[in-house]
């Protein structure tokens, strides 16, 4: 049986809900962490909280719920699939994983894509109110 320990700053509650179908976990409330214990990590699913975040952390996607979803939406899947591979590898060799850090610096390459998206969502947007 793998161990995964994963801290939080500001997503305790998410991670709880998050973590809830694994047959074996320790809860630390008072240190912000999680210890999971596991045969098969399933990435697909704990990836959903880590662009659950990355959506949050985007200070333009924030505070804007509608250019939010219809950025989601323009996401490709192709882009997901990327992530979530690099996510099992990552844990496959790492047994800590911090959601913010992980988010902000491991999936930097994805920030900037959700960026571009916005942009180009709200640039096709902006052309289709002048006409």
């Amino acid at each position: 049986m793998k161990t995964l320990t994963v801290t939080t700053d500001a997503y305790f509650d998410e991670l709880i809900e998050a973590t809830g179908n694994f047959a074996r976990r320790v809860i630390k409330p008072h240190l912000f962490y999680v210890k999971l214990y596991y045969d098969m990590f399933d990435a697909s699913k704990f990836y959903a909280l880590l662009d659950r975040i990355a959506f949050d952390e985007n200070p333009a996607l924030s505070g804007t719920p509608g250019l939010s979803v219809l950025t989601r939406n323009s996401v490709k899947p192709e882009i997901r699939e990327k992530n979530v591979l690099e996510l099992r590898e990552y844990v496959a060799s790492h047994r800590v994983i911090h959601l913010e850090g992980y988010v902000r610096f491991r999936m930097a390459e994805y920030n900037y894509y959700l960026s571009c998206v916005m942009y180009a969502i709200i640039k096709k947007l902006r052309v289709d109110l002048i006409l």
